[in-house]
């Protein structure tokens, strides 16, 4: 996602199976088989009348 969207890596949360997944994770280490589950969140940072959130 980092490189197709240029969104730096330290803003994704990438949960497997309901665990955190760390850059160094294997598939194995993160235990994925048939039906896992993946989720990715983006953290943003947001800017409203020059005042950044």
């Amino acid at each position: 996602f980092e490189y197709t969207h240029k969104f730096p890596l330290a803003n994704q949360y990438f949960f497997v199976n309901g665990h955190l997944a760390h850059a160094e994770s294997t598939m194995k280490d993160l235990e994925v088989k048939s039906g896992s589950l993946f989720v990715l969140f983006l953290i943003e940072k947001c800017e409203v009348n020059n005042t950044k959130f």
